[in-house]
């Protein structure tokens, strides 16, 4: 049984079958092949179409499953979906009436027209079968544990009417405990919150890393009235009245750009601990009452590594598991998983997740110098033999590099395959990689990956066995090793750790070892590979992309060094300028005082997309471009002599992805 399970909504880049449709509606679009209960590939559509928590339909990530497998979309039985037929279908009846221009068209129709306009097929819509939310993401992550039993605890915004969901997980079997409603939601409580701080939606995990630098005490009273802990793992909580309520108590919202105060970070410490008393109080009540000593977690909130830590070290269970692509596009592989067992029982036989390292290969045919050599007039390079060395050899000597091994990660976190790595000691390295590559918020932490070994020497590991190789928890860093570990420690003496091992990724494990031999510290800065407008790169090309238009030191691709050439802007000549798909130039003439005045911007033309001024010479550039493909813009490479401005502005807009530049032979 081959079952291709899908998370998406049902428009794509050409257009949207609902104008305006808002990012939140069916967000973190995935494929996932199943053969028979076995996890044969999974990837998120964000990694190939480039939009950071994408909720278009899952075309690419669907074509890649299948690409990896070498099975053609024939060959799959059955498409599996995320969430049930008829919560779907109301779900898009509310836009609908939103929209009385757009024909009306139900879930199931949007699937089968996708799919065959991607692979070219008539599809049966009887193929298509609908599993509900909670137990995809309870099939996801019970699977993935590989325990004979289980409490199986889903946590997120909201499913189709719940929010909050126990399982009783044992064999293949999910008996459903108890649910929540929505109203009660603790995935709706964080979104809440993290607005009053100038944040939006998938933003939440920003307010984490804050919580560390407050005092809850101030603001817990505030957040104890919203809510009351009852007898049985019951609890009374309103979501929707959580921002009035602070409103009334004189708390004045943080705008977007605007400096954290005291009260921001006391805000976000005293949100944290609510959440955690919240949470750590059902869970009890469904551990005692079951007996159940292992626990798996699911859900949106399951990505938050603080609660997670705190589930490790309430010494509630014996083991715990936390999936780790807890949020939506998880659910794609639940459903998959689902419906193999629901339609060939006897050929379900589900296997454990060894690795997260589920998606497609960085460099298709394995000949990363043939990729890099169309960007040679921007790069140099070299190969080498022991690149785990010589990657050692550069993180040692200061070097900050992005590192592109074999399949990509599924999940949001880079877990040595699509990472960027830097010297865990120096304290100044945080401040470093935030500036050079992220452009984020300089209170937040990084990672460190450390070698499985070896780490009880420099975490305080709890008795709770767990996965820590998906950088799902945050632990302790002992105390004494603290100063040791400047760049990776949080200020309250934590952090998210992952845990490498040779059998699971051995150049990484070779990559952490060598840089212990050279320094006498087996760790290393882990962060995912990525600057601030885009998502984890997939490709050489996406690698490349992220490397020049970011300060790292150096790029390791495969066997292979690549290193910038000097600056010089007539390199860019020879290159061609192309208009991000998702992107177009509007220009507009304001009236006022003075007359007429022109305004350019380019902007990103899905929901939520950004805006960028720009000059008249760049519109006028961008708009005589001829277009080669639909979507696309090229324009001409062949700039006069006193072009430096105009490049250095193409170079701003290809930092944020409104632009590419790439080499001219792409277009031929």
């Amino acid at each position: 049984m081959l079952v291709l399970g899908l998370s998406c909504c049902f428009g794509d880049l050409e257009h949207d079958f609902i104008p305006g449709l808002p990012t939140w509606f069916y967000h973190d679009s995935a494929a996932a092949l199943v053969r028979d209960g076995v996890l044969l590939a999974a990837v998120e559509e964000e990694r190939l179409n480039r939009i950071k928590h994408t909720n278009k339909f899952s075309r690419r990530a669907a074509r890649a499953c299948l690409d990896h497998a070498g099975v053609t979309f024939e060959e799959v039985d059955l498409i599996a979906f995320f969430f049930c037929e008829d919560h779907t279908d109301r779900e898009l009846g509310v836009q609908y009436v939103e929209h009385p221009e757009v024909p009306v068209r139900w879930c199931r129709s949007l699937i089968v027209e996708q799919l065959g306009a991607e692979f070219g097929a008539t599809v049966d819509p009887e193929r298509v079968v609908f599993v509900k939310h909670h137990l995809a993401h309870a099939r996801s992550v019970f699977h993935h544990a590989g325990f004979d039993e289980s409490l199986v605890a889903v946590v997120d915004g909201n499913g189709e009417d719940e929010s909050l969901t126990f399982f009783h997980g044992q064999g293949h079997e999910l008996r459903a405990l108890h649910s929540l409603p929505v109203a009660k939601s603790m995935g709706h409580l964080y979104l809440q919150s993290v607005e009053l701080l100038g944040y939006k939606r998938f933003d939440e995990y920003k307010v984490m890393g804050l919580a560390p630098y407050g005092d809850p005490s101030k603001y817990l009273p505030v957040f104890g009235r919203l809510y009351e802990l009852l007898p049985d793992g019951g609890y009374e909580f309103d979501w929707r009245r959580l921002q009035r309520h602070f409103l009334d108590a004189g708390f004045v919202p943080r705008r977007k750009g605007e400096p954290f105060d005291q009260r921001h970070r006391d805000f976000a410490a005293a949100l944290q601990q609510t959440l955690e008393t919240i949470v750590l109080h059902v869970v009890r009540h469904w551990r005692e009452t079951t007996g159940l000593r292992r626990l798996c977690v699911a859900g949106g909130v399951g990505h938050n590594s603080t609660l997670n830590g705190r589930l490790l070290s309430s010494g509630l269970f014996d083991e715990v598991f936390v999936d780790p692509a807890a949020h939506d596009s998880g659910a794609a592989v639940g459903a998959a998983f689902e419906v193999a067992r629901r339609h060939s029982p006897r050929t379900f036989s589900p296997e454990p997740l060894r690795t997260a390292y589920l998606g497609p290969e960085a460099v298709p045919g394995g000949d990363a110098v043939k990729g890099l050599e169309r960007w040679s007039a921007l790069v140099e390079f070299e190969q080498v033999d022991d690149i785990a060395a010589t990657a050692a050899e550069l993180l040692a000597s200061g070097s900050v590099i992005g590192w592109v091994q074999g399949r990509s990660e599924f999940g949001p976190r880079a877990l040595g395959n699509r990472s960027i790595l830097a010297d865990p000691r120096p304290r100044s390295n945080q401040d470093r990689v935030n500036e050079m590559v992220k452009l984020r918020e300089s209170y937040r932490p990084f990672a460190p990956a450390v070698l499985t070994e070896r780490a009880a020497d420099y975490f305080d590991l709890p008795e709770t066995r767990a996965r820590l190789d998906f950088m799902s928890y945050v632990v302790r860093v002992r105390p004494e090793v603290r100063d040791e570990l400047g760049a990776v420690t949080h200020v309250d003496g934590t952090a998210r750790v992952q845990t490498v091992r040779r059998a699971d990724n051995e150049r990484f494990w070779d990559l952490i070892h060598g840089f212990g031999e050279l320094t006498g510290v087996p760790v290393v800065l882990n962060t995912s590979f990525n600057n601030h407008a885009e998502p984890i790169v997939q490709t050489l090309d996406d690698a490349v992309r992220c490397f020049l238009t970011t300060g790292l030191d150096a790029l390791v691709i495969d066997s292979v060094v690549v290193r910038r050439k000097p600056d010089d802007w007539r390199a860019f000549l020879g290159l061609r300028v192309v208009l991000a798909p998702t992107a177009s130039v509007i220009s507009r003439h304001d009236a006022g005082p003075a007359g007429h005045r022109a305004r350019h911007e380019v902007r990103f033309t899905y929901t939520g997309g950004k805006t960028k001024p720009i000059t008249a010479e760049v519109a006028e550039f961008l708009r005589h471009a001829e277009p080669p493909t639909p979507g696309g813009f090229v324009a001409d490479g062949a700039v006069a002599d006193d072009g430096r401005e105009l490049v250095a502005r193409l170079r701003e807009l290809w930092q944020d992805r409104f632009v590419d530049i790439v080499p001219d032979d792409d277009l031929r």
